[in-house]
């Protein structure tokens, strides 16, 4: 008993030590991951916009739609994500699709009201496939539209807008954005919105939402009780 009487004092220590550190932190931004519909657009309506979601569009049929990324989109292993995986998050991503000019839009208005001076995040994953998707005449080549924005808010209360990065081509690219809405916004519903601007046919943009996000304090704990649960079981050897 003796013998691993000090290994388990010294895994009660850090972990006590780290949920004060979480206590402390406690003012962390608020994550919204997990307040939309179908986030990783696993379902979609019969016309191909993710299920929960507004597409829209300047150019009829040039509105965001769902579709399942294969070989030809990302090549496993090399394209940003872990092991085997082609998606993020599930086996589907939305995407805007290639149709001349125009701007794309994929929305959504969730039931959350903001709370003036918190601090929110909002995590997600941007795709700039090989291949442009659902081809059938043979594989084209997919360029990166001429912008792609998020903007969180609307109305004259407040509203936040960011211009996006090209993760490179056959990459996936997470994005974290965190802000603080003002007292105006009190009271407002979570509203996100998706924009990207093509000007040729041959420009997409995917888009993917993990449905939560763990805490990196989480994180943390979680590494240090199973290095601790190691040392535990190597002293009683």
């Amino acid at each position: 008993m003796t013998m691993i009487r000090t290994p388990i004092l010294w895994l009660s220590a850090v972990v006590a030590m780290l949920l004060f550190a979480r206590g402390v932190t406690s003012a962390a931004p608020i994550e919204i991951n997990g307040n939309f519909t179908n986030p990783s657009f696993e379902s979609a309506e019969i016309w191909g916009c993710p299920s929960g979601w507004s597409c829209g569009s300047s150019f009829m049929g040039g509105f965001p739609r769902t579709y399942v990324p294969d070989a030809d989109q990302y090549t496993a292993g090399a394209n940003g994500l872990p092991g085997s995986l082609l998606v993020p998050d599930g086996t589907h991503a939305a995407y805007a699709p290639e149709y001349g000019t125009f701007i794309a839009y994929l929305s959504q208005s969730a039931p959350m009201t903001w709370v003036a001076g918190q601090e929110y995040s909002f995590t997600f994953w941007l795709g700039h496939p090989m291949h442009r998707a659902n081809e059938s005449t043979g594989l084209i080549d997919a360029g990166w539209p001429d912008y792609v924005r998020l903007r969180i808010g609307e109305g004259s209360e407040f509203s936040f807008l960011w211009d996006l990065p090209d993760p490179g081509i056959g990459q996936w690219v997470q994005i974290t954005k965190t802000f603080t809405p003002p007292a105006l916004g009190t009271g407002q519903s979570l509203y996100v919105s998706f924009i990207s601007h093509n000007t040729n046919e041959n420009q997409q943009v995917d888009y993917d939402i993990a449905t939560s996000v763990p805490e990196p304090t989480t994180l943390l704990l979680l590494g240090l009780g199973l290095m601790g649960l190691a040392r535990v079981r190597s002293k009683m050897r």
